[in-house]
C-alpha cells in the first residue's frame, strides 16, 4: 500500500461520512489551558484508534496519556494476544479512548503487514534524532525528509523530541533510555530509546502530551517496511550507537559476547581485550563442526584465517597455537565425559543469561548425564576456560542428542517452526520427543518418562538448550508432513505414520475371512439393508477425506448416526475403526472431547483417520446456543483443510489441520439447520433396528473373532490408493469406494456382492425423521385434547359430532389440559410440562428433548411469562396458529 493511499483511507475514515462538513484536522494544536478530555473532543478519537488498529494492524489500547498510564486495569494480556475486535469495539462504545491511546509497539496482528512488527524508536532529545539519522538511517538527511518516508510523531511544542515508527520483519531488541537517566541539558549526548518486542506502550496521536499539546503525525501516516537485511543492518548500528555512548550491546549475546554468527561475518572486528576468547570460540567452533570432514591441519588453518583477517592487530602464530591446543583439549575432554561429540557446553554458555548458566553436563563418575548447572569462566587475558564450580542440581535427566526443526509445512501456505529432539538417558540409550509446536510439550514428553527433575527451570533450560544449537548450526531442518495419516501432494500419495502395511502380500485366509465376515454384515448385521454398506464405504475413504478436499477444491462428508439407542451405530463406529488397525481406546472419544475450541481443535489435527464421537446430544440441543460455535467449527472444518488458527507462546499464530472426518453418534436428531446436515452422511437408525441382549453379545463376540481380519482391507486399500491416487479427486467418493471394494473382491476371486451397490438416501433420512416428529406431535396433542374432553363430559361424543376446534375451546375454557392455558381469546400458552408428559406416558418423541424443539414444531415463540406469579419459560402463538398444526391436511 502507498503513502498516499494510506493517506487517501485515512482521510476517508476521519471524514465519518459527513460529505462536505468541515472536521476538526486531527492536526490542530490543543490549548495548555484545555483539560484533557476537553482537549480531545475537537477530533475522532474512535477513527484514530481503528487507523492504529486497522490500517497500521498492532494492537491500541485506552489510556490516560497526561499521565502515561493505561487506562485499564491490566494490560499485560495485549502484550501477547491480539486485541479482539469485539474488546476494541467495546473500548470505542464505552468512550474508553476519550483520553489517550497507546500503540504496543511489536507484533502487527492484522492487515497487510500482519505477522511483521511496528518498532519505535523514541527519541528524546534532538542529540538523540540526529544520532538516529546519521547513524541508523544515513539515507536522510533531516527529519523532514524523514517524515516522508516512514510516520514521524511529534508533539510541536517541541520539536526536539521524536517517534520513529518503522515496521520489520523480525524485532529488534528492546533498550531502556540510552542516557535516559543523565540531565538533559543539550550537550550532544543523545537520549534514544527502542519499543519493539510488545513489553512496552507508546503514547500516540492523537492524544495529549503532559505539556498539554497534541502527538501529531507529521509527514506520511505509513510506516516504511524494511527487509530483514535492512533489520540486521539497523540492529547492528542501534548497538554501535549503544556502545559508543557508554551502554553496552546486549542483542543477542551474553555477557557482553557477541553471538557465533555476529563473529563469522566478514565485517566482524576483534580489537584487543577480545581477540584471545574470541579465536578461542571460532576454533572450537571449527573443530565441533569439520571434524569428520576436514583434517586437522585443514581446521587449524581457518583459524590462522580468521586471526588474519578478523584480529586487529592479529595474533602472533606462537599465541594462535596456544589458543589451537586449549581449544583440542576441551573439546577432547567434552567427549571423553559422555557428552554429545558435536556439542560443547562452552557455546552454550553464551546464549544463556541465567545465573548459574544451564549447560550439558556428565559427571565425571559417569552415574548422570542430562542438563544442569555447572559454569565454566573464561579468563579474559588468556581466553582459557576453567571449572568455576562442581555440578550443582540437576533439570533434566537426559540430554538432547539431535535436534530436527520442521520449518514448512506443505498443506499449509505458512512456515512453521516444530520441534523433535533426539534424546538420551542413562536409561535409554535414544528415545524421541516431538515433534511439538513448543517447548512445553517437548517438557510433557520428558516428563511422561519421569526425566523431568526441577519443574520450574525444565522449560528454561530446553529453549535455551535449543536456541544454542540454533545459533551454532547444529539442527536440521526439515518440509516433511510430522502428522500421521494419508495425503495426496502434486498427484502422489504421502504416508506419514500409517498403520497400514504397504505393498506387503495379503494373507489369502485373512481376505477369505474378511469377506465372510463383511457379506455376513450385509446380510444380517441390520433391516435396512443400505446401512452397513454405507458406512463401509464412507470408513474406506475416509482417511483419504483431508486429500480430497486438500487438491479438489470439494470435501469430503462427515458422518452422523443417529436413532434409537441400542442399535448398532458405536458398534458401526468401531467396525471402520478395525479396517484401520485402531480400537475404540485409539480413536474413540466422548462429546467432552470435541465442546470446546480448543479440545475440538486438538482432536481433528491429530492423523487423517477417522474418529469415533459417541453420545453427541448435547450438541444435537444445543441449549442457550452453548455449542453454536462447535457447530460453525464442524461446518467449516468439514469444507476447509484448517478449522481454526492458535496462537502460542504468545506470539506466534499457527493455523490448525482439520485432518479427520468425524463418526458422530446420538439418540437425538441432528439440529435443524440445511448448512449443517447438508455436510453430512446421516443415517437414521428407527426403533426396529434396536438389539436384543442375547444379538449384541452374539454380534460382539463375531466382531471380536474377525476384528484382525478387517485390518486386511485397509491394507488392501491403502495399497490401492497408492497406485491409483488420482481417482480421489477424478471421481464421487461413494464411486471410490465401490471400486475399491470391488477390487478387493476380484484379489480374492469371489463374486462381487449385490449390496456393494446400497446407499443410503439423503433427503429420505434426514425428511422421514421430521416427517415422523411432526405426526406423532400432532397425534400426541389430539389424544390429548379428546381424552381431556371426554373425561370432563362425560358423554359419547365422537369426532364427527364434535370438531376438535370446539374440544380445544372447552378444554381451555376449564383448564383441562395441564400444559396448555390461554391468554386473551386468540393465545396459547404450554408450559413445560409437555416434556413431563411425553416422558411419563412413554411416549418420547424423537428430535423432541426440550421445550424449545416443541415449539420450533408449533411455530410457537419460545419467551419468558409470569404463571402464578412466578417467571418461567414457555411457547406463545396464536389458536389458529396451534390448529393449523393440528388439522393438517394432506394434499
Amino acid at each position: 500500500m502507498s503513502s498516499a493511499s494510506t493517506d487517501i483511507i485515512l482521510d476517508n475514515v476521519l471524514n465519518d461520512g459527513s460529505q462536505g462538513q468541515e472536521r476538526p484536522s486531527p492536526q490542530d494544536t490543543v490549548s495548555d489551558k484545555a483539560d484533557q478530555e476537553g482537549a480531545m473532543k475537537d477530533v475522532n478519537v474512535n477513527t484514530w484508534a481503528d487507523f492504529w488498529y486497522n490500517i497500521i494492524g498492532v494492537n491500541v489500547i485506552p489510556t490516560v496519556s497526561k499521565d502515561k498510564r493505561p487506562n485499564l486495569a491490566s494490560w499485560k494480556e495485549w502484550q501477547t494476544n491480539p486485541v479482539t475486535e469485539e474488546q476494541h469495539d467495546n473500548w470505542k462504545r464505552d468512550g474508553r479512548f476519550n483520553q489517550g491511546m497507546a500503540v504496543i509497539a511489536g507484533q502487527i496482528w492484522r492487515g497487510p503487514n500482519k505477522g511483521k512488527h511496528l518498532v519505535c524508536v523514541d527519541c528524546d532529545n534532538q542529540a538523540g534524532i540526529d544520532e538516529f539519522l546519521s547513524h541508523c538511517l544515513p539515507k536522510m538527511k533531516s527529519r523532514e525528509e524523514l517524515s516522508q518516508a516512514t510516520i514521524v510523531e511529534q508533539h510541536l511544542d517541541n520539536r526536539e523530541k521524536a517517534h520513529i515508527y518503522l515496521i520489520m520483519e523480525s524485532p529488534l531488541k528492546n533498550r531502556p533510555g540510552l542516557n535516559s537517566t543523565k540531565e538533559k541539558k543539550g550537550d550532544g549526548i543523545p537520549i534514544i530509546e527502542i519499543k519493539s518486542e510488545g513489553k512496552s506502550y507508546v503514547i500516540c496521536s492523537p492524544s495529549v502530551h503532559k505539556d498539554g499539546h497534541r502527538y501529531e503525525i507529521t509527514g506520511t501516516k505509513e510506516p516504511e517496511v524494511l527487509d530483514q537485511k535492512a533489520s540486521d543492518s539497523l540492529q547492528r548500528s542501534i548497538n554501535q550507537v549503544y556502545e559508543k555512548f557508554g551502554e553496552k550491546s546486549t542483542g543477542k549475546s551474553n555477557n557482553g559476547k557477541p553471538p557465533m554468527d555476529e563473529l563469522l561475518k566478514g565485517d566482524y572486528v576483534a580489537n584487543e581485550g577480545r581477540r584471545h576468547p574470541d579465536l578461542l570460540r571460532v576454533i572450537d567452533h571449527y573443530i565441533l563442526k569439520h571434524k569428520d570432514t576436514m583434517s586437522e591441519e585443514h581446521i587449524k588453518e581457518l583459524g590462522y584465517e580468521w586471526n588474519r583477517k578478523h584480529c586487529n592487530p592479529p595474533l602472533d602464530d606462537t599465541e594462535v597455537e596456544g589458543q589451537w591446543e586449549s581449544s583440542k583439549g576441551f573439546v577432547a575432554r567434552i567427549e571423553t565425559t559422555g557428552l554429545p561429540s558435536h556439542m560443547e557446553d562452552g557455546l552454550i554458555k553464551k546464549t544463556i543469561n541465567t545465573s548459574p548458566p544451564v549447560f550439558y553436563y556428565a559427571d565425571l563418575a559417569g552415574k548422570k548425564i542430562g542438563l544442569g548447572h555447572i559454569d565454566y569462566e573464561e579468563n579474559e587475558g588468556t581466553g582459557k576456560k576453567e571449572q568455576k564450580t562442581k555440578l550443582s542440581s540437576i533439570i533434566i535427566d537426559a540430554i538432547p542428542h539431535k535436534i530436527l526443526i520442521y520449518k514448512k509445512n506443505p498443506l499449509l501456505n505458512q512456515s512453521l517452526e516444530r520441534v523433535k529432539i533426539t534424546f538420551r538417558s542413562k536409561i535409554e540409550k535414544e528415545f524421541e520427543a516431538g515433534p511439538c509446536d513448543n517447548t512445553k510439550d517437548l517438557i510433557q514428553c520428558l516428563d511422561n518418562k519421569h526425566l523431568i527433575i526441577n519443574t520450574t527451570k525444565a522449560n528454561e533450560a530446553l529453549s535455551c538448550i535449543i536456541n544454542a544449537y540454533k545459533e551454532n548450526e547444529m539442527v536440521e531442518y526439515s518440509d516433511d508432513i510430522t502428522t500421521g495419516g494419508y495425503y495426496l501432494i502434486n498427484g502422489k500419495l504421502n504416508t506419514v505414520n500409517t498403520t497400514q502395511s504397504m505393498g506387503a502380500e495379503l494373507s489369502k485366509k485373512q481376505v477369505s475371512q474378511c469377506i465372510q465376515f463383511l457379506n455376513h454384515l450385509a446380510s444380517n448385521g441390520w433391516k435396512n439393508k443400505n446401512i452397513f454398506p454405507t458406512v463401509l464405504k464412507w470408513g474406506l475413504v475416509s482417511p483419504f477425506g483431508f486429500s480430497i478436499k486438500f487438491n479438489s477444491g470439494g470435501f469430503f462428508p462427515w458422518l452422523q448416526m443417529y436413532g434409537r439407542g441400542q442399535s448398532g451405530k458405536t458398534t458401526l463406529g468401531e467396525l471402520v475403526l478395525s479396517i484401520w488397525d485402531f480400537d475404540r481406546k485409539d480413536k474413540s472419544v466422548g462429546f467432552n472431547n470435541i465442546d470446546s475450541v480448543a479440545r475440538f481443535g486438538y482432536t481433528v489435527s491429530k492423523d487423517t483417520y477417522p474418529i469415533l464421537v459417541n453420545e453427541v446430544g448435547s450438541l444435537f440441543t444445543n441449549s442457550y446456543g452453548r455449542y453454536t460455535p462447535i457447530l460453525e467449527l464442524i461446518k467449516h472444518s468439514i469444507e476447509s483443510t484448517t478449522c481454526r488458527g492458535k496462537f502460542f507462546e504468545g506470539k506466534h499464530y499457527q493455523e490448525i489441520l482439520a485432518l479427520s472426518p468425524m463418526m458422530l453418534t446420538s439418540n437425538l436428531g441432528p439440529p435443524n439447520d440445511g448448512s449443517y446436515n447438508r455436510r453430512f452422511m446421516s443415517i437414521h437408525f428407527p426403533v426396529e433396528e434396536k438389539k436384543e441382549m442375547e444379538e449384541q453379545k452374539v454380534f460382539n463376540r463375531l466382531l471380536s473373532e474377525n476384528r484382525q481380519s478387517l485390518s486386511v482391507l485397509g491394507d488392501f486399500v491403502s495399497q490401492y490408493v497408492s497406485d491409483n491416487p488420482l481417482l480421489l479427486i477424478n471421481k464421487r467418493w461413494d464411486e471410490v469406494a465401490r471400486d475399491m471394494l470391488s477390487e478387493f473382491y476380484r484379489y480374492a476371486e469371489c463374486p462381487t456382492p449385490e449390496w456393494i451397490d446400497y446407499l443410503e438416501e439423503q433427503r429420505d433420512a434426514i425428511d422421514e425423521s421430521s416427517e415422523k416428529t411432526f405426526f406423532d406431535l400432532r397425534a400426541f396433542l389430539i389424544i390429548k385434547i379428546n381424552d381431556a374432553y371426554s373425561r370432563h363430559r362425560r358423554m359419547d361424543y365422537t369426532a364427527a359430532e364434535i370438531d376438535i376446534s370446539s374440544k380445544l375451546d372447552h378444554c381451555l375454557k376449564n383448564k383441562l389440559v395441564p400444559f396448555m392455558s390461554e391468554v386473551g381469546e386468540d393465545t396459547i400458552i404450554i408450559t413445560v410440562d409437555i416434556i413431563k408428559e411425553l416422558k411419563n406416558n412413554n411416549q418420547a418423541i424423537e428430535n423432541l428433548t426440550g421445550l424449545k424443539d416443541v415449539g420450533a414444531q408449533l411455530d410457537f415463540n419460545y419467551a419468558n411469562k409470569n404463571v402464578n406469579g412466578r417467571r418461567m419459560r414457555v411457547l406463545e402463538g396464536k389458536r389458529e396458529v396451534f390448529l393449523g398444526f393440528i388439522n393438517a391436511e394432506m394434499t
